[in-house]
């Protein structure tokens, strides 16, 4: 328990400057729904005429900018983006900070077997990540209440935290394999940012086409589409998805994380 307190106080301060922009994000996002929504048929003409790549990139594909969920959705997707980079960097201290700040030697001398060890830091990761999510929901109905509109949305906020909730999970599960597998910890930040990058560029690809196909379940950040979350549907499949490469990440990160060559970086 001393290596989880001491994980959640070094992870807390950056962890308040992350809600300070998620926040900033929900609440001051939602405000702006009014200028939007009176700007009807005009911001619609704005966004049609915006290229299909362009409105992949910023996650508006397919969405009607003057409803507050199809509003809501973009912050939603701004969100999913923030929060799965937020648990990268949760991972990346979980696994590396010891060999970074060279105190592997007195951490891993501790009568605790190394299993134990990486628990606890990914246990307050994942507490982190989880008051993340929470605090999301929140806000989201705080800046709701501040525009006092009666329109309820409240299963689109669920639903979309939720979605928010797992796909960051997956990231932070598969950075968390992928750091402990490399010995060099910036040759693991560097091939989880690629891994980021590529499948960021495979849901702009899943936007761009009316039938994707397969190529969705290579882009964690479309397992859970504006369209189906505004008609009320959660993609349980994908949740199932999202679940079980969790759980595979998981088992593999302990066995690469035991047999692990620890060497400070110079």
């Amino acid at each position: 328990m001393n290596i989880l307190r001491k994980e959640l106080r070094l992870g807390f301060k950056p962890f308040m400057l992350w809600i300070i922009g998620l926040f900033i994000l929900d609440v001051a996002g939602l405000i702006k729904f009014t200028g939007v929504s009176e700007g009807g048929a005009s911001m619609s003409a704005i966004v049609d005429q915006i290229p299909r790549v362009v409105q992949a990139l910023i996650g508006i594909v397919g969405i009607n900018i003057e409803s507050l969920s199809g509003y809501y959705s973009i912050l939603g997707y701004f969100v999913m983006l923030c929060a799965c980079i937020y648990a990268m960097f949760l991972a990346s201290n979980a696994v590396n900070r010891e060999i970074v700040d060279k105190t592997y030697e007195f951490i891993f001398t501790k009568p605790r077997s190394r299993g134990y060890i990486l628990s606890m830091k990914l246990i307050a990761g994942m507490i982190y990540l989880t008051l993340f999510a929470v605090l999301n929901i929140l806000f989201s109905y705080a800046g709701l209440s501040l525009l006092n509109i009666k329109e309820a949305i409240t299963n689109e906020i669920l639903y979309y935290s939720l979605a928010i909730y797992l796909v960051s999970s997956l990231y932070y599960a598969i950075t968390t394999l992928i750091l402990t597998i490399l010995n060099r910890p910036e040759k693991g930040t560097l091939y989880s940012n690629i891994f980021f990058f590529t499948t960021f560029v495979i849901g702009v690809g899943v936007d761009m086409l009316e039938k994707p196909g397969l190529l969705r379940v290579f882009a964690p950040l479309k397992y859970f589409t504006p369209a189906e979350i505004i008609n009320g549907n959660f993609n349980v499949a994908y949740a199932m998805v999202s679940i079980v490469c969790i759980s595979l990440c998981a088992i593999f990160a302990y066995q690469y994380f035991s047999k692990k060559d620890f060497k400070a970086v110079n």
